[in-house]
């Protein structure tokens, strides 16, 4: 191979990196500036009241605490969240409630291997859609005992994707402190 040709293939490998490493920082950039790390949606306790006591009888405890969390899409695309259907054109979309272990200062499953399953292997049934435009949101309610969890601090998850992606991930509620029967609420 002569010098002229060695030398226009070299040119030609330094370009391409260069090309290469030029598209992977605009897409850092890109990805960074539109998400800047935070989620799609806002998922929180939006309002909490006081309900006459009702016996969950698989707990064996009474509930008197109802408790309303918002999953809002703050994007500006669609958002799937994904549930379980309730039968009346709503989904439960609650994947996980998590409580925080004092031991070692993390969030905990509610199994034994202590991580979500995946989602390939998740249940139909918690798979039904409902597609959130842009500042559209979702509500549901939870009911505690302000006895017996009283200053039991919790995180539920929920599962979103976009439309046309086969990519999910679970997104979880900001952390709510369950207020005790002797506490004025905020």
């Amino acid at each position: 191979m002569s010098r002229h040709w060695r030398s226009m293939l070299l040119k030609r490998q330094v370009m391409t990196r260069f090309n290469n490493i030029a598209i992977v920082f605009i897409l850092l950039i890109l990805l960074g500036t539109s998400s800047a790390g935070q989620s799609p949606v806002r998922f929180w306790a939006t309002s909490a009241e006081e309900q006459a006591p009702q016996l969950v009888r698989h707990m064996a405890i009474y509930v008197d605490w109802k408790v309303t969390f918002t999953i809002e899409n703050t994007s500006s695309n669609d958002v799937i969240v994904y549930g379980m259907d309730k039968g009346d054109g709503t989904i439960d979309p609650v994947l996980y409630l998590l409580r925080f272990n004092k031991k070692t200062s993390s969030w905990d499953y509610p199994n034994s291997s202590n991580a979500p399953t995946p989602w390939k292997k998740e249940s139909s049934i918690m798979k039904h859609e409902k597609i959130l435009k842009r500042g559209e949101s979702l509500t549901f309610s939870r009911a505690f005992s302000r006895v017996s969890n009283c200053g039991r601090r919790v995180i539920f998850t929920a599962q979103i994707g976009a439309p046309r992606s086969k990519k999910t991930h679970e997104i979880r509620s900001e952390e709510y402190v369950v207020p005790c029967s002797d506490q004025k609420p905020e």
